[in-house]
């Protein structure tokens, strides 16, 4: 529907026209309706009207005036003037405006329905000239995005011609050098920085094919200085990306002459960038590239399902680290992207497959687009996935059960040394009942209450015993044994059914559980008397 703006002092003329209108009819939408110019000029650019109905004599801002302000800030839109006064001299002001229409008042509905149907018709030709220069630029680029994505594929050769002349690709030179970038995303401001790119060694255009990869086409009558000012390009295009904080890959093929040689040139440059994409570097094309790298298939290099598994295991360190070594091994050895690609999405499967749907749906954008990515941009996604998991993990191991035996564990540790210490110490500590907390200790030491603290002094006991030279006793009232002549019964069976402390003075007995403690900790030594 085509927006209209009806503006008109006089309230009778202004609500007649605005109501008894059929504007449906004839292609509008209802009108925007003021009383003023002044009103209508500041109402412009939110309205955007394809037609402006308006009287000439009116306060603050009359007909002409207003025509004037919009042939200037909105050229495309159509004035219509409607007056009272039949003098030629508001006629010639109405024309210098650019107004479309002048009509005298009163207009008849007739009148007024002919001016309507009118403009519709002028507006539909306007829109299908404009339609017809928007396809045929449309149509322009298709050709020659097709032209350019047709220098990679094997088998143009003999439709490049015509395929150039229809796009209207001009080449300058009889020799062309082709440099193709893979870029993980489309810069800020690329179109500028491309232009000066291909400006800073021209002749030379530059292409941005789909949203991942874009080309620079370099064209000379002499091969050397070609490849200088090709070579100088791929580098200020590398410095565009950096910019952005963009590691771009990016392959250069020869100098060739003719359609042919730049197709030749835009494959080879194509198998270069194969290379360069496990190291982020330039690389020219040379035959031997195959030769010099290297494959994943050695016995060194992790696999995809070794990684996934270490990391289902909970060993997030390992699973790291085992990451880190299989993107070394494809930098060093410089892997193509052919062989690099379907391992990496395979670990993003397998490594992915440990989310539940919900922790999947909170992840952040981590997969991997189908191209474009340079391995270190690779590397980073990998790692934020895989942190991302052990992050969720480390939620789901974080329940009250589990917080109940960290709690009780750290809380005997502190206080092993006070011999008043016994169970209902902890569970008043903690909060919990006796057999809950006997469920969650046992499955978070393996051990009851006693054996964990038996256990924990007798380990105490023997790092004294082999760090310091204090006697037994002294080892014993430290541990919460003993208090020279009070000591908790080192054998667990003195606890009985119960956790108990129990008093009793330092014997024979529990001396001689502490002598072979010392023993075992350090054989060599001499038993203090």
């Amino acid at each position: 529907m085509y927006q209209i703006m009806l503006v008109e002092d006089e309230m009778l003329v202004r609500e007649s026209m605005a109501q008894n209108t059929n504007w449906d009819k004839f292609g509008f939408a209802p009108p925007h309706v003021f009383e003023n110019g002044r009103q209508a000029l500041e109402q412009l650019e939110s309205v955007l009207p394809d037609v402006v109905i308006t009287d000439i004599c009116m306060p603050f801002v009359d007909g002409l005036e207003l025509a004037r302000n919009i042939y200037e800030k909105f050229p495309d839109t159509i004035v219509v003037v409607l007056t009272g006064f039949s003098e030629f001299s508001y006629a010639q002001k109405a024309i210098r405006y650019h107004v479309h229409d002048y009509l005298l008042k009163p207009v008849s509905p007739k009148e007024f329905d002919q001016l309507l149907e009118n403009l519709s018709a002028e507006l539909s030709r306007r829109d299908n000239r404009q339609g017809l220069y928007s396809r045929a630029v449309l149509a322009d680029e298709v050709l020659k995005d097709h032209f350019f994505q047709g220098l990679l594929q094997s088998d143009t050769a003999q439709e490049l011609p015509e395929a150039t002349l229809a796009a209207g690709v001009e080449l300058g030179g009889r020799f062309h050098a082709v440099a193709l970038a893979a870029l993980p995303q489309r810069p800020e401001g690329f179109d500028a920085q491309g232009h000066r790119v291909a400006q800073g060694c021209a002749p030379a255009q530059l292409r941005l094919l789909g949203d991942q990869h874009v080309m620079l086409i370099v064209s000379g009558d002499e091969t050397a200085e070609l490849m200088a000012r090709t070579a100088a390009g791929a580098r200020h295009l590398r410095a565009v990306m950096q910019e952005a904080e963009i590691t771009a890959p990016i392959g250069i093929g020869g100098a060739y002459a003719g359609l042919d040689g730049l197709r030749q040139s835009a494959q080879e440059a194509q198998h270069a960038l194969g290379y360069a994409f496990s190291t982020g570097e330039t690389l020219l094309f040379d035959p031997e590239l195959r030769k010099s790298s290297g494959s994943l298939q050695t016995d060194d290099c992790p696999t995809a399902a070794q990684i996934a598994s270490t990391l289902q295991s909970g060993s997030g360190s390992r699973a790291l680290e085992l990451t880190g070594t299989l993107f070394t091994c494809m930098r060093r050895r410089r892997v193509h992207e052919s062989e690099c690609r379907p391992v990496l999405q395979r670990l993003q499967i397998l490594v992915a497959s440990h989310l539940t749907r919900e922790q999947l749906l909170r992840a952040p954008a981590m997969l991997l687009p189908q191209q474009g990515y340079a391995l270190e941009e690779v590397r980073l996604s990998v790692e934020r996935l895989e942190g991302y998991i052990l992050q969720c993990q480390a939620q789901q191991n974080d329940t009250p059960a589990a917080r109940c035996g960290r709690l009780a564990v750290a809380y005997i540790n502190e206080h092993y040394a006070d011999c008043d210490l016994k169970l209902p110490d902890v569970l008043e500590h903690l909060g919990v009942s006796r057999s809950y907390f006997s469920t969650v200790f046992k499955e978070k030491t393996g051990q009851s209450f006693v054996e964990y603290l038996t256990n924990l002094r007798m380990e105490k006991a023997k790092e004294y015993l082999r760090e310091t030279g204090l006697c037994t006793y002294e080892i014993a009232e430290r541990i919460g044994f003993a208090d020279r002549g009070a000591v908790h019964a080192a054998d667990p069976r003195h606890y009985g059914s119960h956790d108990l402390c129990v008093d009793q003075r330092l014997d024979e007995r529990a001396a001689g559980q502490l002598d072979g403690v010392h023993r075992a900790a350090d054989p060599p030594r001499q038993r203090r008397a």
